[in-house]
């Protein structure tokens, strides 16, 4: 008689946790998050007066607002480009730039509209042949989020230090930099500093880490994390622009106060929202928005609709992947 068959193992905690988030009670506790925010500033803005706010915004800092997004889009796709060669297998065909900036419009689109995460999948898929695996082009893309977040923290820091701090958003994000710089070397420097030295070997060796060590690919030299990371910093200064563009006409502060809000600012509220934890981040940058924007002078009532028109901003260009997609699929259609 054989023997009763062992019970099918039970899923891993995180998988649980993973699955218990992505059903009904994590979608809906989202969404709790994302509403609590707005019934706390509702008990401290005027509605009346934010859709004041609002309508005083004219077309121009809405055409400005949107050309520094899509400005940040192309120097994203600049960074990505950098970090696919560094990785590209031999003779393969790298995608050019404007290829890689359709890319960029089509994920950004399937990130903000449908889901967050799905961007990155969409994005990693469509350059994997360039590259030796689609694990690799994975990393490039967790690569990619880790150089914009070190030219962010490289940007923030410099900006407290050369500007008027901001109650303790100067020290958070002076501690921010070492923070992201860690795995910035962990998952760059150090494979490629064990191959161009040899000691893959001895790294393999190595319990717990080694095993992990050996999957990581290495790049072709170090300066694409110096390209990459000023990349970074390119493109973090055209969504600190972008926001600018706004939030100066709304609060009507003058030039220099504005870009210097606009620095001391927005780093911390990009740090906050990085993770999103309610849909679109809805709720969580509003809040931010207005706590940190209150921090230098500008008041609620103009923080959220500075807030809610760049979201709007950001919307509308992502749309202009749908036809991008659309696009695409005619020309592939035989």
């Amino acid at each position: 008689m054989d023997p009763t068959p062992d019970p099918a193992p039970r899923p891993a905690r995180f998988e649980l946790l993973r699955a218990w988030w992505r059903g009904a009670p994590g979608v809906a506790l989202r969404w709790a998050f994302a509403v609590l925010p707005f019934l706390w500033l509702g008990q401290r803005v005027s509605w009346r007066t934010l859709g004041a706010r609002v309508l005083e915004v004219g077309l121009a800092p809405l055409a400005h607002c949107a050309f520094w997004i899509l400005a940040a889009f192309a120097v994203a796709a600049l960074r990505w480009g950098r970090l696919l060669r560094a990785y590209a297998r031999p003779g393969a065909e790298r995608p050019p730039f404007l290829t890689l900036y359709r890319h960029v419009l089509v994920a950004q689109y399937y990130a903000l509209l449908p889901s967050g995460m799905v961007g990155d999948v969409v994005r990693g898929a469509r350059v994997a042949s360039c590259l030796p695996s689609l694990a690799t082009s994975y990393l490039v893309l967790l690569l990619d989020r880790l150089a914009a977040l070190l030219g962010l923290a490289l940007l923030a820091s410099a900006a407290a230090l050369a500007l008027p701090p901001v109650g303790s958003l100067g020290g958070l994000l002076r501690v921010a930099l070492p923070a992201i710089a860690a795995p910035v070397l962990a998952l760059f420097v150090l494979p490629t500093f064990l191959r161009r030295n040899g000691l893959e070997a001895r790294a393999a060796a190595l319990p717990w880490v080694g095993r992990h060590l050996q999957r990581l690919p290495a790049a072709e030299g170090y300066g694409t994390l110096v390209e990459a990371t000023a990349c970074s910093v390119g493109a973090q200064l055209c969504a600190i622009a972008s926001v600018a563009a706004l939030l100066g006409p709304i609060a009507q502060r003058g030039p220099w106060a504005t870009v210097t809000d606009a620095l001391r600012v927005v780093p911390a509220i990009i740090l906050a929202t990085f993770i999103p934890l309610t849909p679109a981040a809805l709720g969580q940058r509003e809040l931010f928005f207005v706590t940190f924007y209150g921090m230098v002078g500008v008041g609620a009532p103009e923080a959220l609709a500075g807030s809610l028109l760049h979201f709007g901003t950001l919307v509308l260009v992502s749309l202009l992947g749908l036809p991008v997609l659309l696009w695409e699929r005619h020309n592939t259609t035989p």
